[in-house]
């Protein structure tokens, strides 16, 4: 089932848009999702296995990190291709 999840990513910290940069960078190296940016966040779209483990494994690292962050999620499906 194809998926569509739009997220936003908030690191509180002073140096907040590398992170971000970082964040939608890998995601858009993922084979078979589709990720579109704009100002206020992140549309991805793929099969939902591969959209909620790649979102699973790129949230951790920001979410141990040394900082607090706030990720804002929506998810929608089914999406047509």
């Amino acid at each position: 089932m194809r998926i569509a999840a739009d997220i936003s990513f908030y690191p509180l910290n002073s140096e907040f848009k590398p992170p971000i940069r970082d964040f939608i960078a890998r995601l858009k190296r993922v084979p078979g999702l589709e990720v579109l940016s704009n100002t206020i966040g992140t549309q991805i779209f793929g099969e939902y296995d591969v959209v909620l483990d790649t979102l699973k494994n790129e949230m951790r690292p920001h979410l141990e990190g040394d900082y607090r962050v706030v990720f804002a999620t929506k998810f929608m499906g089914p999406v047509s291709p």
